[in-house]
């Protein structure tokens, strides 16, 4: 839970003197993209509340109901079912998360580029931004979409080239393409822009996270997250994430609920932990349904969807923890999207239109969509206007918010996630530095801590 402090720290809500991350912490504010840290902190400084961060991902649902509207002409009410009936995107929209935002832009970014080969818009100006916009989005809000986007990117790149390197006549113009190169030098540094910096600052573009090439070591100062029960490390990357998206042996009656945000509250090394999130039944009727549009109407829309899936399921389990669903959730509003957009567009060329609909797939979404929320207790659905504080209450020992007096220096050691919330900003009036770190070794803590008072 680092997004929160994240967003306080980028605005200036709480100083560095307030409080101080974690070790590997402070160094992911150096080097992570922070584009959505930059807008929950946003929320936070216009609302004067923690509580308003959420409303980042509520809006980025808003924009991916909207563009599936406007771009795709898919109607509001499918648009949103469709979606909602994921329970990752269901869960994540009114949470303090990043992931469904950063997941929203690489959407559009992968819709527009159908669109694109489907000529069903044209490359000019406005699409061209909408390019460029929803690429830096992505890779400015989580490092783990920068190697989508560079894909799709490449997809882009010919058809850039035509549009902006040639003239009327259809031959390369050596001008127009020196402009095409520059134009695409310069969108490429806009939308890169986070790993070129962490290149020329500590030489890792992914910095702090640790990066091997040809043998070589870069500046780091963490590994790379690869942690996964033995069950699940010896499966191959795509039975390991198809395993995942069929929510094969993925809920544990530890949970409150069957599906959680990270499908976790279990311990990270269990064989459970991070499995399911897309509701496997849900991605069944989805992939049916897609098959059968496909085969009864196999025109040019159908056979760019289809070898586009082919794509995306081949190259999407190859990422970093891509069992992890909420990472890469734009394969499945993706995969939703094309559908609805084939079932809306190729109705009157299916022989049995009059059964197949998409006033039936939004009911058949919504009974989706409703089976999640009764399993969830509601939980995720339902407004609750709790202040943050209610969270914070049970959260925080005030037993050891007892031992810190005011004006003191404090390291507190072992409380991830929960040790912003120890901050003096959410116990007014009191006022003390606080700096968490994580306590795994007493070397590590005292070299950490610095000579301050550590409590535990």
């Amino acid at each position: 839970m680092y997004h929160l402090p994240f967003a306080a720290r980028i605005w200036g809500i709480i100083s560095p003197e307030q409080y101080t991350f974690e070790y590997i912490l402070e160094h992911r504010l150096k080097g992570f993209p922070l584009l959505a840290n930059f807008l929950q902190g946003l929320f936070w400084k216009i609302f004067q509340r923690p509580e308003a961060t959420n409303l980042l991902a509520f809006f980025s649902l808003i924009t991916i109901i909207s563009y599936l509207k406007f771009y795709l002409k898919i109607p509001f009410y499918l648009a949103t079912l469709s979606l909602l009936a994921v329970p990752m995107v269901h869960m994540h929209a009114a949470r303090s998360y990043i992931d469904l935002p950063g997941n929203v832009c690489v959407s559009i970014l992968i819709l527009t580029t159908y669109l694109l080969y489907v000529n069903k818009i044209s490359l000019n100006n406005k699409t061209f931004l909408l390019i460029i916009a929803s690429a830096a989005g992505a890779a400015h809000i989580k490092f783990q979409l920068i190697p989508v986007v560079c894909l799709i990117l490449l997809t882009v790149l010919p058809q850039v080239i035509l549009k902006y390197g040639q003239t009327e006549n259809e031959k390369i113009n050596s001008p127009r393409a020196i402009k095409s190169f520059l134009l695409c030098l310069l969108a490429s540094l806009l939308i890169f822009a986070t790993p070129i910096k962490n290149i020329i600052v500590y030489q890792n573009p992914f910095y702090p996270v640790k990066v091997e090439i040809a043998g070589i070591v870069l500046n780091h100062n963490e590994a790379a997250p690869n942690f996964m029960h033995e069950n699940i490390r010896k499966l191959p990357p795509h039975l390991r994430w198809g395993r995942s998206v069929l929510e094969i042996n993925a809920f544990d009656d530890r949970r409150p609920w069957p599906w959680t945000l990270g499908m976790d509250f279990i311990s990270w090394d269990e064989e459970r932990f991070g499995i399911g999130g897309y509701f496997g039944g849900y991605v069944l009727v989805n992939l049916c349904l897609f098959i059968y549009l496909c085969i009864r109407n196999f025109n040019a829309q159908a056979k760019v969807a289809m070898i586009l899936m082919l794509i995306m399921t081949a190259l999407t389990p190859l990422m970093p923890q891509a069992y992890e669903l909420r990472y890469y959730m734009y394969w499945m509003i993706v995969f939703v999207s094309l559908n609805c957009y084939l079932l809306c567009h190729n109705l009157d060329l299916l022989p049995d239109k009059r059964i197949l609909k998409p006033q039936y797939f939004a009911l058949v979404a919504a009974a989706f969509m409703f089976i999640f929320m009764e399993k969830t207790n509601y939980f995720f659905s339902k407004p609750s206007f709790s202040p943050l504080s209610d969270y914070i209450e049970p959260n925080v020992s005030q037993e050891v918010l007892a031992k810190i007096e005011d004006g003191e220096s404090v390291c507190l050691v072992g409380k991830v996630p929960h040790t912003f919330f120890y901050s003096s900003y959410f116990h007014p009036p009191r006022n003390y530095s606080l700096q968490g770190e994580f306590d795994i070794s007493p070397e590590y803590v005292a070299e950490k801590c610095q000579g301050r008072k550590i409590l535990k």
